[in-house]
Formats: structure tokens, C-alpha cells, sequence
């Protein structure tokens, strides 16, 4: 398996461990880790609900490019060039799609 594909399932695993504290409610307002926006710090119950939504899509993202990945890896073994472009960019992207609506989220649970 060549390297870059090696580094797109890593980074599905990755997403999937990042969201899961965020899931689990465990990650307290800071400024390091977690859905940080002017909304989420306007109170710790939309931090906490934000994230709580932010980490589920993240895990959701994660399992998603990994399950597309793997089917990519499997279906796409004669064009490697394809095969390692989807595999290293739909990660990101389904990520950024979560992040996206998670701060729309963010922003109407302040407004609330």
C-alpha cells in the first residue's frame, strides 16, 4: 500500500479519535481543542452543545472517508493515482463540512 494512502486512512482514524472526547462531553471551554468561536465562548452551555454536535460529525466524517477509502482502496487498485488522491482529500473535506456546520450550529445556539 503506498504511503499516501497509508496517511489517508491515518488521518480518518485521527478525526475519529479527535471528535470522540468531543462527543463524550469530556473537552471544558479552552482555547486549544474544540469548537472555538465568539458563539461557543458566549457560555459554557453553547460551548458544550457545540461540541457535543461538532464531535459527532467530525467521528461521522471520519468513519464515512474511512469507509469510502477502504472501498476506494479495494476497487481502485489499477489507477493509483485516483486512488490516492481521493483517499488523501476526502478527509479533509468531509471534515470541513463538519466544521462548516458546526459553526452555523454554533451561531444559532447563541442567538437562542
Amino acid at each position: 500500500m503506498p504511503i499516501r494512502s497509508v496517511i489517508g486512512l491515518f488521518l480518518c482514524v485521527l478525526f475519529i479519535a479527535l471528535g470522540m472526547p468531543l462527543v463524550l462531553g469530556w473537552v471544558q471551554q479552552n482555547h486549544l481543542y474544540g469548537l472555538r468561536t465568539r458563539a461557543t465562548y458566549s457560555s459554557s452551555e453553547v460551548w458544550r452543545r457545540a461540541n457535543v454536535v461538532a464531535g459527532k460529525l467530525i467521528v461521522l466524517a471520519g468513519i464515512l472517508a474511512l469507509v469510502v477509502d477502504l472501498i476506494v482502496w479495494f476497487s481502485l487498485r489499477q489507477d493509483r493515482v485516483a486512488q490516492e488522491v481521493i483517499m488523501l482529500i476526502l478527509p479533509e473535506v468531509l471534515v470541513l463540512v463538519a466544521a462548516v456546520i458546526s459553526v452555523v450550529y454554533s451561531n444559532r445556539l447563541a442567538r437562542q
